[in-house]
């Protein structure tokens, strides 16, 4: 029964049914960033869940960046890049970003989310324009080296 009330409770805060731990307006909630882990997921605090629920992982909807781990040295140099921008840009934001539209993510583990820093400003088209990700629709990945 306990494992049914913390999945329950996660479930209510991603689907927006409640908006414990984040700041709602027109199903758009404002998070604070705790970790980030490459150029198109970072770590969000998810304030009033249990604590081994807080941290969820978000997923940049819309692009995909290179891997850290990935198959050559090219696609590693890029990941990083990409890294780095997304570290400056969320830094920028005061570490907050609005997120729109989440939902899990097809890898399970986390959500996916329009993300935008608290500037207003769109981070995949940031990424895109800038070059450090490529328009990504859920199809099979092009590679990186």
């Amino acid at each position: 029964m306990k494992t049914f009330h913390l999945l329950a409770a996660m479930a209510l805060a991603i689907t927006g049914a409640t908006t414990v731990g984040a700041r709602q307006s027109q199903n758009q909630y404002e998070y604070q960033v705790t970790g980030i882990y490459d150029g198109d997921t970072f770590y969000i605090d998810m304030a009033g869940l249990p604590p081994e629920l807080r941290r969820i992982g978000a997923r940049v909807r819309g692009i995909d960046t290179a891997e850290m781990r990935g198959k050559c040295d090219r696609e590693k140099h890029t990941a990083a890049g990409a890294k780095a921008f997304t570290t400056r840009a969320l830094k920028m934001s005061g570490n907050r970003v609005i997120l729109r539209g989440l939902k899990w993510d097809k890898y399970g583990g986390r959500v996916g989310a329009d993300v935008f820093l608290v500037n207003g400003e769109n981070l995949a088209q940031m990424m895109i324009t800038q070059g450090y990700a490529r328009p990504y629709s859920g199809d099979k990945r092009q590679g990186w080296c």
